[in-house]
């Protein structure tokens, strides 16, 4: 998980991180904020930090209870209290270190995930890449200077700002599109060039033939969303150069979500532009389950792929 997605979650339960309670007189007491307490600790344990602590709560008796009224004793609420507390002080802290470690983004901030690479060759190739498409992408009145802003953790974040409204809602359009060429198109020449290519008892220039005709077919596709984008944006189809260029980064985009790229929106972003970006939580599955088809492997619940 990256580290801005961990500071956000963070920062949206740590005020329910206490105990609010009404004395009901005999060294009885009611939890008048259990059920959002409870909420916050359970989103926070799920980030895995502070485990001990966690850990003292589930061993408290009422932890786990869905009563509508929670009472407990004096003793109780005193455990309660200094755990809670505890966890809320060591939740300030993290929040307050991941703030020290990275940069604010601001609305005009992206966010892209590195594939699992395991050299730096490879790492390299992929920021090449991505310097390619982004240059090839945007272009004219979408064009933003493009600055690195940092490395976020979580498997590995690139982090970039457009300098312009212009270019962040191109590039989100850009993306949109390669995404869906990715699941309606790509992956399908993916798969059936698998088939061609493990079929027997073709002969080898046929198969090379068939090979071409599919690559040609999928070229093709990217020319098409490439020319949806256009006309949505008014960039003349007459720009020939400018038109293979954006089918050429289509399909490279494309080869990299295949690979596990993602591309996200900042977290502050204004609501119309991470609306304009694809839904990854819906994308990912559909991309991950034709993959499985082509290669024979399911995916483990780390993204990881594993072997039938």
């Amino acid at each position: 998980m990256r580290l801005r997605v961990m500071k956000k979650i963070l920062e949206e339960n740590v005020e329910c991180l206490s105990v609010q309670r009404k004395d009901l007189g005999g060294s009885k007491y009611e939890i008048t904020n259990y059920r959002d307490l409870y909420f916050a600790i359970q989103n926070t344990a799920e980030l895995g930090i502070i485990p001990s602590e966690f850990k003292k709560l589930e061993d408290l008796s009422f932890f786990h209870d869905k009563s509508q009224k929670i009472i407990i004793d004096s003793g109780s609420l005193n455990q309660l209290i200094t755990i809670v507390n505890s966890i809320n002080e060591q939740v300030v802290t993290v929040i307050l270190a991941i703030k020290k470690a990275i940069p604010e983004q601001n609305e005009n901030s992206v966010s892209i995930k590195l594939p699992e690479y395991n050299d730096l060759n490879s790492v390299s190739v992929f920021i090449k890449k991505i310097d390619t498409i982004l240059k090839q992408t945007l272009v004219g009145k979408y064009k933003g200077n493009i600055k690195f802003q940092n490395f976020d953790t979580g498997s590995s974040w690139l982090e970039i700002i457009l300098e312009n409204k212009e270019a962040i809602t191109f590039l989100a359009a850009f993306v949109y599109k390669a995404t869906e060429f990715t699941i309606k198109n790509y992956l399908q020449w993916k798969q059936a060039e698998k088939m061609i290519e493990s079929s027997v008892g073709i002969e080898v220039k046929a198969r090379e033939q068939v090979l071409k005709s599919l690559e040609n077919t999928v070229q093709q596709q990217s020319h098409h969303f490439a020319s949806i984008q256009m006309k949505e944006f008014d960039i003349s189809e007459g720009d020939q150069e400018y038109h293979t260029q954006l089918s050429h980064s289509i399909m490279e985009m494309a080869e990299l979500l295949t690979q596990g790229t993602e591309v996200h929106p900042a977290l502050d972003a204004p609501q119309e532009i991470q609306e304009s970006f694809p839904n990854v939580e819906q994308t990912i599955p559909l991309i991950e389950n034709a993959l499985q088809l082509i290669t024979g492997n399911t995916v483990n619940d780390d993204g990881n792929q594993k072997e039938e």
